[in-house]
């Protein structure tokens, strides 16, 4: 078969432009720091790669919706720690109510503070976090309580209109795993109950108590019971404090569990996707002088003329 010069000439030509072609790919690599720019570089590699990619984006989803929830029962934890503490406020206001030596005046003036105790646990079992009403179950929009004062008697209150059993709020945080974020259901019913305690002692320490605690040798008596009452709302409300404390750990060690996962994953993409520079670089020497031997042979035999053969 006979070489023609064409032939070598065009060989020569292709075989420069593959080694261009090779040594572009390298530069990008070095570039960008990933050795696979496309699904043909590496397609096991990129599969798996993208597989990863999805699992951290929808982790990340979970994240976020994770960050928002502890967000929410971290403040539904506050406004029971302060539920607890006017229920401990009431319980001393209740303890000084009791004592003999007051009169009628006495105790007026802190069943008005018991008023002011009731308007305040108003305000923070109202307690909403980012516009979210806490203690209202799914029902997030809607306001969840409001006294009812005796339109006889301004500042003395006669009940509570409250949430009845709202629904649970459920958040996903995994492919199969959701945890309820909220205070729901009947246990809504301690906060209420704490409210017609506080009532109850508010009618009490007035000076029209015997129409509703007749049954009670005096008054001090009847201000005694609601000691009781009082220690047992504030260990509902403690249980409560408990239960959603134990959700903040089930939530804060997802968290931790999905942050663990995707830098886990986030380590193996790299072990996939990014370039060995040592080695790149030594490649890219080796092609680059490749490369220059390739022109100068090829710039030898373009100088080749007939003359030469003849000679």
């Amino acid at each position: 078969m006979r070489i023609s010069e064409n032939m070598m000439t065009n060989s020569i030509l292709k075989g420069i432009n593959a080694n261009k072609s090779r040594m572009n790919e390298i530069q990008q690599q070095l570039s960008s720091g990933k050795r696979i720019q496309k699904s043909s570089d590496d397609p096991f590699a990129f599969a798996k790669s993208a597989r990863f990619k999805s699992i951290i984006e929808r982790n990340d989803q979970y994240l976020r919706s994770i960050n928002m929830s502890l967000g929410f029962v971290e403040s539904t934890q506050i406004h029971l720690d302060d539920i607890n503490s006017i229920i401990q406020d009431a319980k001393e206001k209740a303890t000084q109510g009791a004592d003999d030596s007051l009169n009628a005046e006495n105790r007026e003036a802190i069943a008005q503070e018991i008023s002011s105790m009731l308007e305040e646990l108003e305000s923070i079992a109202n307690g909403n976090f980012d516009g979210d009403f806490v203690f209202n179950g799914d029902q997030v929009n809607q306001k969840p309580f409001q006294l009812v004062e005796d339109p006889d008697n301004p500042g003395l209150y006669i009940g509570i209109n409250s949430p009845d059993n709202p629904e649970g709020m459920e958040r996903k945080f995994g492919d199969h795993l959701n945890i309820q974020i909220n205070i729901a259901g009947n246990d809504i019913q301690n906060i209420t109950q704490a409210f017609t305690d506080l009532i109850n002692l508010q009618n009490t320490l007035s000076e029209d108590w015997e129409s509703n605690f007749s049954e009670f040798e005096n008054q001090s008596s009847a201000i005694s019971s609601q000691i009781d009452k009082l220690d047992l709302a504030s260990e509902n409300i403690l249980k409560l404090s408990t239960k959603i404390g134990d959700v903040h750990s089930r939530i804060t060690l997802t968290e931790q569990q999905l942050t663990l996962t995707n830098m886990n994953l986030s380590s193996y993409m790299s072990s996939l996707e990014d370039v060995d520079m040592a080695e790149a670089i030594l490649h890219y020497n080796s092609e680059e002088m490749a490369y220059k031997v390739a022109l100068q042979a090829t710039s030898n035999m373009m100088t080749t003329s007939l003359m030469d053969y003849i000679r």
